[in-house]
């Protein structure tokens, strides 16, 4: 019987969230799609995408929407820190 917290090579332990269920199976990584793979690799970081507009790059929606995302967040924080004073 393993306990809560013990990592198992056979199940995905901890992702059950019934209360009378049980955790999944893991499957051979052939059986998963391959967007599950990408989902660990970091985002790009505002420098990088800006570097990659100024060099005539022509970003996608999905580099696009994290840019503006970044940009404004990093607005919001300027905005904070000068209240802050």
């Amino acid at each position: 019987d393993k306990g809560p917290g013990v990592m198992s090579a056979e199940v995905a332990t901890g992702v059950n969230y019934h209360k009378a269920g049980q955790d999944p199976k893991l499957l051979p990584d052939e059986e998963y799609p391959e967007w599950l793979w990408t989902l660990a690799e970091p985002l790009p970081t505002m420098q990088e995408l800006k570097r990659d507009v100024e060099a005539g790059e022509k970003l996608g929606h999905a580099k696009m929407r994290r840019l503006w995302d970044l940009y404004n967040r990093d607005v919001i924080k300027q905005k904070n820190a000068l209240k802050a004073k």
